[in-house]
């Protein structure tokens, strides 16, 4: 799932001014395994959800040969 968060550092504080809402550490953008949770730089959709790639790779059935 994405979800925007707010990632402010306090610039004010730091003596810098604040540019509010259109500052980018007010809307970062993180992307978390439907599955597991984590944070993820890449998601992958398989069944309806929004997997990393270690839970694709738990998920999807395996072909054995013998």
């Amino acid at each position: 799932m994405t979800k925007y968060e707010n990632e402010c550092v306090g610039c004010k504080d730091l003596g810098n001014p604040c540019y509010g809402d259109s500052c980018p550490n007010r809307h970062v953008k993180r992307l978390y395994c439907d599955e597991c949770g984590d944070i993820s730089d890449k998601l992958y959709l398989y069944n309806d959800m929004e997997l990393c790639k270690r839970c694709l790779l738990n998920t999807m059935p395996v072909i054995k040969n013998d």
